[in-house]
């Protein structure tokens, strides 16, 4: 999406369950503003808290935002951009008409 052009794309329920997160889109737990969240992220209460092991959390956080940044720059880097080309919807293209070819994306001169 973002190569496509878009400013930002939502990531939160991807890093919760990173985190531990159990609910799905099926209902299957969802109790995020109820206080009572089984795994320990949403939760005030001490007894719940304990549940999560925030090291785990954090280290499987990075893990995912350093494999997300490499395979954005394998993307990238065919076409001739070393960085993340945020919000340019131009940002398939490339001014090489051989990799346009091959990849069959679009060629700019």
């Amino acid at each position: 999406m973002i190569c496509l052009g878009a400013n930002g794309v939502f990531l939160g329920k991807l890093l919760i369950q990173l985190c531990g997160c159990i609910g799905n889109e099926e209902g299957r737990c969802n109790a995020c503003n109820t206080g009572l969240c089984p795994t320990g992220i949403c939760t005030q209460d001490p007894r719940l808290v304990r549940r999560l092991d925030i090291d785990k959390a954090a280290q499987n956080i990075v893990d995912y935002m350093l494999a997300l940044d490499a395979e954005l720059r394998k993307l990238m880097a065919p076409i001739g951009n070393s960085s993340l080309p945020v919000g340019r919807s131009d940002a398939l293209v490339t001014t090489d008409k051989a990799i346009a070819d091959k990849l069959a994306i679009q060629y700019s001169c």
